[in-house]
């Protein structure tokens, strides 16, 4: 698949099991879910400091390179090429 969004996946078996019909999770208590997860990212906050838990949430990400400038080992190709 290719730029299918969740709204897409109509059905989900796991382990033979339906995770999901009709587009809805089933069997999955989400406010539980949700209170876990937040209680986890306040306790890992409160672990790292504001500091680190921002870097950590908004890494450095590389300048991505192109095939061709990848090909060269350099920023722009030859010219003629």
């Amino acid at each position: 698949m290719l730029q299918a969004q969740r709204s897409d996946v109509h059905t989900v078996l796991v382990d033979g099991h339906v995770a999901k019909y009709r587009h809805r999770l089933r069997g999955i208590d989400l406010r539980a879910v949700r209170h876990h997860v937040e209680n986890t990212v306040e306790h890992l906050r409160t672990q790292l400091g504001e500091s680190e838990w921002h870097k950590g949430m908004n890494p450095e990400v590389p300048r991505a390179k192109t095939i061709e400038q990848s090909r060269f080992g350099i920023e722009q190709p030859p010219v003629g090429l």
